[in-house]
């Protein structure tokens, strides 16, 4: 570990481990500024929660905020769900994420793709934009903003918005559309 006193900069270097008491981050290299409490790494870096395992080539933690910006290569591991992403950016005691560029969430009954959306963790519970694609039940739901809520076996899209039914073979558009 290398420290500047000045400047208040850490460079810890080598099997790299970050505990707090809700996750813990490790990471082969990660430079920590204690002016503005953020900590970020550009080699893998791998975070575990109570829940879940994240990983990716790049990321950020906001120490006060208690949010983490994850870059590239972004996955997130957890037995209800896997998810990808270009970026995300995940609170870690709200267990929400919000996802920029190509995004994909895949649950046990249920497949999200989007470029960008927001997402509940905990109840599987999310907001989708920018060529937001459904796959739910047998039907896929495409339109300019999806909502999906796993709980309430529902779905509902806005504006251009097209479901394609398999079993009935059948194709529905509109400005809007709901699945329950």
């Amino acid at each position: 570990i290398e420290y500047d006193g000045k400047k208040q900069l850490a460079l810890a270097n080598g099997n790299v481990f970050l505990e707090r008491p809700d996750m813990s981050l490790s990471t082969q290299e990660l430079k920590l500024d204690r002016v503005n409490n953020e900590a970020f790494y550009e080699t893998k870096g791998v975070i575990i929660d109570s829940t879940s395992t994240l990983t990716s080539k790049k990321g950020t933690y906001f120490l006060d905020k208690k949010k983490y910006r994850f870059k590239s290569s972004v996955v997130i591991k957890n037995p209800r769900y896997y998810v990808t992403s270009d970026q995300l950016e995940y609170f870690t005691e709200l267990n929400q994420a919000y996802l920029f560029g190509a995004s994909k969430i895949t649950g046990d009954s249920y497949t999200i793709k989007c470029d960008q959306g927001f997402y509940d963790l905990d109840i599987e519970k999310g907001i989708f934009k920018k060529n937001a694609i459904l796959y739910y039940d047998n039907k896929i739901i495409k339109g300019d903003s999806l909502y999906f809520e796993k709980q309430k076996n529902y779905a509902a899209a806005t504006k251009n918005v097209s479901i394609l039914d398999s079993l009935n073979n059948t194709i529905i558009t509109g400005n809007y559309g709901e699945i329950f």
